[in-house]
C-alpha cells in the first residue's frame, strides 16, 4: 500500500531576503544575523497554509461542510477596487498610507491578488490614523485626488512604496511622476473635494470597531493587523471551499510506500 506526505517546498534564501528587505525598519539587524529565524518563520507559514489547502481539498471532495458558519461583519464592498470583478471572495481593507503596519501589509496583499487572480477582488477604504500620522489625512485624499484621473492604485503603490516617509511636498511630486493634471490634481487637494469621501471610509470603519489599521474583512470575516500572505491566503482558502470552489493552487503529495503487516 501507498500513502501520500503533503511536499512543502523550502524557503529560498531569495524568499528570506525580499522578507527582511520588506520589513527591515522593524527587524533592524543584519540579515545574516536573522536570516535562520526568517527561514523557520516563512516555512512554518507555508507549512500551514499547505496543510488548510490539503485539507480543504479533501472537505470537497467528500462534500463535508462547517458544523456552522463563522461570524461575518456586514460591509459594503464599494470603493477603488482591483481583481477579477465577479470574485468569489471580496477583501475590504481599511488601511492608512502612512501607517508602518499598512506599508508591511501592502506587498502581501498583492501577493493574494497575484495568487487567486480570478477569485479575489480587493476594495480599499481609507482610515488614515490623524492622530499618529501627520500625513495620513492628505495622503488618503491624495489617493482619491488621483482615483478623480483614473490612477488611484497608481498613486496607491506610490505612496506605500514611501514607506510613511512623507511629507506636504509628496503628493504633488508623485502626481508630476504619474502623469497627472497638475492643475487640477493641485484644486482637489487644496479644495479638500475627497474629504467627506474619506470621512465616510472613517465613520464605517469606527462602526465595524475597527482599533487600527491595516483592517482586512475577508468576506465579512475580520483580520486585524499586520496581516502575512498566510493569514490570508487561508481565509480565502477556505471561503473558496465554503462556496464549493477548488483552490486554484494545487497542492503536491509524495507518495511513500507503507509496509504491510503480517
Amino acid at each position: 500500500a501507498r500513502q501520500g506526505d503533503l511536499v512543502v517546498a523550502a524557503v529560498t534564501d531569495e524568499e528570506a531576503r525580499a522578507f527582511y528587505i520588506d520589513h527591515q525598519s522593524q527587524i533592524q539587524q543584519s540579515f545574516a544575523d536573522v536570516r535562520p529565524q526568517i527561514i523557520d518563520l516563512l516555512q512554518n507559514q507555508r507549512t500551514d497554509l499547505e496543510t488548510r489547502r490539503f485539507t480543504n481539498t479533501l472537505r470537497l471532495k467528500h462534500g463535508v461542510k462547517p458544523l456552522e458558519d463563522v461570524r461575518r461583519a456586514s460591509v459594503q464592498g464599494f470603493g477603488p477596487a482591483r481583481g477579477a470583478e465577479q470574485a468569489a471572495v471580496t477583501i475590504v481593507e481599511f488601511s492608512d498610507f502612512q501607517c508602518p503596519f499598512c506599508v508591511r501589509s501592502a506587498p502581501e496583499v498583492q501577493r493574494v491578488l497575484q495568487t487567486y487572480p480570478n477569485h479575489v477582488r480587493l476594495v480599499y477604504r481609507q482610515l488614515p490614523l490623524k492622530s499618529l500620522h501627520a500625513q495620513a489625512q492628505a495622503a488618503a485624499e491624495a489617493s482619491l485626488c488621483a482615483h478623480d484621473q483614473g490612477k488611484f492604485w497608481a498613486m496607491h503603490d506610490e505612496l506605500f512604496a514611501l514607506g510613511g516617509r512623507m511629507d506636504s511636498n509628496s503628493f504633488g511630486a508623485l502626481a508630476a511622476k504619474l502623469g497627472l493634471d497638475a492643475g487640477a490634481f493641485k484644486t482637489c487637494m487644496d479644495e479638500h473635494r475627497n474629504a467627506a469621501a474619506v470621512e465616510a471610509d472613517i465613520k464605517e470603519a469606527d462602526r465595524l470597531g475597527a482599533s487600527g489599521t491595516p483592517y482586512f474583512l475577508v468576506n465579512g470575516r475580520t483580520l486585524n493587523g499586520a496581516a502575512s500572505f498566510g493569514d490570508m491566503a487561508m481565509l480565502v482558502e477556505d471561503e473558496l471551499v465554503r462556496l464549493g470552489i477548488p483552490s486554484p493552487v494545487q497542492v503536491s503529495l509524495k507518495q511513500k510506500a507503507v509496509s504491510q503487516q503480517p
